[in-house]
Parts: C-alpha cells; sequence; structure tokens
C-alpha cells in the first residue's frame, strides 16, 4: 500500500510498528478505522510525523491480515491512491 517503515525491519520492534505518516488526514483515517474496530495511534519522532500500529496481546495473523484488508478498503474510501 506503500507505507514506509521508520525502522528497518532489522530493528523494529515486535510490540509496536511506527509508520512514517504518508501525509493525508490522519484524524479522519484513525476515526474511520475505529469505527471499524481498529486503533492507530498518532507519534511525531524528532520532525517525522508517524503513526503506530500496536501489534501485542492478543492478536494473531488474522487479525493482522483483518486490519490490512481493513485499512486499504478505508483508504480507498478516503480516495487516497495506493501504490
Amino acid at each position: 500500500m506503500g507505507f514506509e517503515s521508520l525502522l528497518e525491519d532489522r530493528i523494529q520492534s515486535k510490540i509496536l510498528t511506527t509508520v512514517i505518516d504518508p501525509n493525508y488526514d490522519f484524524n479522519k483515517l484513525h476515526d474511520l478505522l475505529f469505527e471499524k474496530g481498529f486503533t492507530i495511534y498518532p507519534g511525531k519522532i524528532g520532525e517525522k510525523d508517524t503513526f503506530r500500529i500496536a501489534n501485542m496481546s492478543a492478536i494473531d495473523y488474522k487479525d493482522i491480515k483483518r486490519f490490512l484488508i481493513v485499512i486499504k478498503e478505508t483508504l480507498h474510501e478516503m480516495e487516497v491512491k495506493l501504490t
């Protein structure tokens, strides 16, 4: 979908994934995802706007797969062109 991770895979956290904000309305994305049962978290690291996705606790591959489907549908709903 064109998301860019803040960190390289080899040093990425196992409990939280930080994505560089792709420059569209974070609040709208957050609210739409929340309505569909998912939460993303805003963040600012240095000069970079980011959002974070928790991937800890009772989350399994089915949850991740569903999240990816829902975020893709939500971005389409927001008329964001995916790469």
